[in-house]
């Protein structure tokens, strides 16, 4: 093979033509196969249509959706645990005194969108079955708010048992 007076055979030379050509294809195929996206026309308006009525009946405005507020109300209320869930009906009927004493202390007219109901008890069984025990005993009867709504049974990891607290969440 002849080399050129720099030392690069022809062949190489050649390749290097080819590289640059075949990088200046690839940049034209790219920039030709973009895609334009399609220009929007604007529509014309709608003719407007007006009606006019004998006689016109309003009426009231739609009261905007219930939105929920970010805080709970915290209920706390002494319970004898092991009567509870022995299903004593003394302490259930003490329970919902105690707990609508509470309500109506601290909810007064709000309605309650959810409950979340923790048992406290060292062991998480307990402390879940105490919570679900109370979960039924929340029902109109005790305050209008608990009527039917979602109620969700959780333990509370604590030393001892003897409360219940409840985390009202309510609609504004």
């Amino acid at each position: 093979m002849a080399r050129s007076p720099g030392g690069a055979t022809r062949a190489s030379s050649l390749a290097g033509w080819l590289l640059a050509d075949s990088l200046i294809v690839l940049m034209l195929v790219g920039l030709g196969s973009q895609v334009v996206p399609p220009q929007v026309q604007p529509r014309e308006p709608a003719p407007t249509v007006t009606v006019t009525a004998t006689e016109t009946a309003s009426a009231p405005p739609a009261p905007p959706p219930p939105g929920l507020k970010t805080e709970p109300v915290m209920l706390s209320v002494p319970v004898n645990a092991q009567a509870l869930l022995n299903g004593d009906p003394n302490e259930a009927a003490l329970l919902q005194a105690r707990i609508t004493a509470e309500a109506n202390s601290k909810i007064g007219s709000g309605r309650a969108a959810f409950v979340i109901i923790w048992g406290y008890s060292p062991s998480s069984g307990r402390g879940t079955a105490i919570s679900e025990r109370v979960a039924p005993l929340l029902t109109e009867a005790v305050h209008a708010s608990f009527g039917s709504i979602q109620k969700r049974t959780y333990w509370h990891g604590a030393v001892t048992e003897g409360q219940i607290d409840l985390e009202v969440f309510l609609f504004t």
